[in-house]
């Protein structure tokens, strides 16, 4: 990838760095990217950054608060795991800039999209947790996710507050 620089500036602002810089580039290659070619791209690893992100953030949240209900824990971890947060995550890595991407999606601003910058971010976790294990990746979701963590702001708000 033409863009070594950037990955090695990538990998120390998340604080891991790839054994196997392959990876990292198949983390941040789209499908779009792929189609047609021999490349593999990040879907499985975004799914697989789901779920370790998921276990991550409980675990976080159940040590931060023990005394919190599974109610409310649930509600504090979707306020923390969802499209939106994932994708500011995302460009705040600069994931856009990096993403190999289609023609297609090149086009139409996919650099700036919140499912891929999202699904971007998944895939790095997944691909963290793939090349150096789960304590590797805890660590990186506690490094983006710990000064979210905060009781006031976390699922505390109900619907209308939400809404205004």
């Amino acid at each position: 990838m033409e863009k070594e620089p950037q990955l090695d500036l990538l990998q120390k602002e998340v604080g891991y760095f790839f054994s196997d810089s392959a990876l990292l580039v198949r983390c941040l290659t789209h499908v779009s990217y792929a189609r047609g070619k021999q490349s593999s791209h990040n879907e499985t690893f975004e799914f697989l950054g789901d779920a370790v992100l998921d276990l991550a953030v409980s675990d976080l949240l159940m040590r931060r608060f023990p005394a919190k209900t599974e109610g409310d824990l649930s509600k504090m971890r979707a306020s923390l795991v969802n499209a939106a947060v994932l994708a500011e995550k995302g460009a705040h890595l600069n994931l856009g800039e990096l993403l190999r991407l289609g023609k297609g999606e090149e086009r139409s601003g996919g650099r700036r999209k919140e499912s891929i910058l999202s699904g971007a971010f998944e895939a790095l976790l997944g691909g963290i947790y793939w090349d150096g294990g789960y304590e590797a990746a805890r660590r990186v979701v506690e490094r983006f996710f710990e000064s979210d963590i905060q009781e006031r702001t976390l699922g505390q708000q109900d619907y209308k507050t939400r809404l205004q």
